[in-house]
């Protein structure tokens, strides 16, 4: 057995290092909280090359003494709290206290620092245990870390990171989640000397749902307060006419801090319970202001989770987002239907019969699942599958079929997505999939990350019938998309993203092109819980028979 043996002070920093700094994101996030903490008027954040080259965030805030400058690079100083009691009243951001050490552990990186009653700054250049310089210098009032060569001793972290422009479309979704919670400070973010955002001016939280989604999420934006047994709660919800296909527009603040809370996330998507259909989220921007007593924030050194000490703030929560969005909202015009004349009774036992009996005459019309096929014979609905007919629907959801071997369930939307992935697959290797125009092209509000796989898959998704236009910087007209999607288009486009990026990008090209063609069958097919004719319900079996 190996002797157990202390492990070096720079060894156990880069270990530890790992916990607080996964990519530049993290670095940002670290030096960003501190600028906040630091009481900052305006950030700004420059990256290269992703993070990975050089990451640069200025303030003007308090700044640091030379004493504190050379203090805070130790690991486990800190200015937030001193003994473990002063998490019950923690109102900072940080507070570990290994931020600074964490990145300077794996990066080179170079600190200019000037204290407002100050005529000059500091400048500390250090790199690991490295102290390269500690000089005074003429600087603004404020605080401003450069950090190069991320993980330049540590090889292999940069195996895992992705590329540049992912990299950077994280850190604008940090920052951007930064900015929602904290109006009141001026957010600037460079991106390769180009600018990719910019809040300055913008001072409310409706103002900035309209900078990052639209005008058309501000205009659908309801306000909200409450009192809880334990603080109060605030915010912004959309109606449950604006929607969108994933959970990223919902941003959850406890005492001006972002969390990861799985409870409030159930809280808030059982306030839109029935409102919202099935793979729809709101976008939602929700503060919670709690005793720090009630919440433990150091779960994890990142310090995005939290724990909640009473479990019954999750049903307040729900309760107050429920009474919001009972009250009368603003609701699409509809067309007025005239009631169908009902039949005669003699009518209705008469089709019921012949339903009952099979005794039913086929009308010449296409169907929804198959149009260019003709209806098979009564007699056989699939000789491949051995089906003789089909008994009817479960549930809007199950097709029931007699058959040589008894009783047949399938389910229709696994069956006609199977149905649709085989016809799209046969027709993408012919060439590119049939366009459907849009008569009325939809207005797209991308992220820089969701920008970046546009611009990486831009070639599969033209195969894909889908065509894109840019308008502006990180705006794009959906003009076409592929023929037969019974999905909202923008929706149908925003999952698609969602689905590239959870591949994260390390497919083969015959595998990418699957991928979508999957996405795209299950979006195209028919959902559970839609009632299906007969006709139509043989046909699905009868193309699936083919498959």
């Amino acid at each position: 057995m190996s002797k157990i043996h202390l492990l070096d002070e720079l060894t156990a920093n880069q270990i530890a290092a790992g916990e607080v700094i996964e990519r530049p994101a993290s670095v940002v996030k670290e030096l960003v909280e501190n600028s906040i903490d630091a009481q900052a008027q305006k950030i700004i954040v420059e990256v290269k090359a992703g993070g990975l080259k050089e990451i640069k965030v200025s303030d003007n805030g308090l700044g640091m003494s030379p004493k504190n400058l050379l203090l805070a690079v130790k690991r486990h100083a800190t200015s937030k709290i001193e003994v473990l009691s002063d998490l019950n009243h923690l109102q900072s951001l940080g507070f570990r206290g290994e931020a600074l050490p964490s990145i300077i552990a794996i990066a080179k990186v170079e600190i200019l620092s000037r204290e407002p009653q100050d005529n000059y700054g500091t400048k500390l250049v250090i790199s690991g245990k490295k102290r390269l310089a500690c000089e005074p210098v003429g600087i603004p009032i404020g605080t401003t870390v450069s950090v190069k060569e991320l993980f330049f001793n540590t090889p292999a972290r940069k195996k895992f990171l992705r590329a540049p422009g992912y990299e950077s479309g994280l850190i604008y979704d940090i920052l951007m989640k930064f900015s929602l919670g904290h109006p009141q400070i001026d957010f600037v973010f460079q991106q390769d000397n180009e600018i990719r955002l910019n809040t300055t001016g913008i001072r409310s939280a409706a103002d900035l749902m309209e900078y990052y989604y639209g005008r058309r999420v501000k205009d659908a934006l309801v306000e909200i307060k409450g009192d809880l047994s334990t603080g109060s709660l605030k915010g912004l919800l959309s109606e449950p006419t604006c929607s969108r296909a994933n959970r990223k527009a919902i941003t959850l603040f406890i005492n001006q801090r972002q969390v990861h809370s799985p409870e409030l996330l159930k809280a808030v998507e059982q306030g839109y319970e029935y409102l919202l259909p099935k793979g729809q989220f709101p976008y939602v921007l929700l503060h919670l202001t709690l005793d720090p007593a009630t919440i433990d924030v150091n779960v994890h050194p990142s310090k995005l989770e939290v724990r909640l000490r009473d479990p019954s703030l999750v049903s307040e929560v729900k309760d107050i987002l429920s009474k919001s969005l009972s009250k009368p909202q603003k609701i699409p015009q509809m067309t007025t239907i005239k009631k169908p004349q009902k039949k005669k009774l003699q009518e209705t036992q008469t089709v019921f019969r012949e339903f009952y009996n099979w005794e039913y005459k086929a009308i010449p019309r296409k169907t929804a699942i198959s149009p260019n096929l003709p209806i098979p014979e009564k007699k056989e609905v699939s000789q491949i599958l051995n089906i003789y007919k089909v008994i009817g629907q479960l549930n809007q959801t199950f097709i029931l079929a007699e058959g040589e071997a008894g009783l047949y369930i399938f389910d229709q939307h696994i069956a006609h997505e199977r149905v649709i992935f085989e016809r799209l697959l046969a027709q993408a290797n012919k060439g590119p999939l049939e366009s459907q125009i849009l008569l009325e092209p939809s207005a797209l509000h991308l992220t820089p990350l969701e920008e970046e796989l546009v611009i990486k898959y831009i070639l599969p998704l033209t195969d894909l019938g889908i065509i894109l236009e840019n308008f502006g910087p990180g705006s794009y007209l959906l003009r076409a998309v592929p023929a037969g999607l019974k999905d909202s288009p923008p929706d149908f486009f925003y999952s698609l993203l969602e689905h590239l990026e959870t591949n994260k990008g390390r497919t083969t090209s015959l595998d990418l092109k699957k991928e979508f063609l999957t996405h795209t069958a299950c979006k195209m097919s028919v959902k559970a819980n839609t009632k299906l004719s007969l006709q139509e319900m043989e046909q699905l079996l009868h193309d699936l028979g083919k498959t």
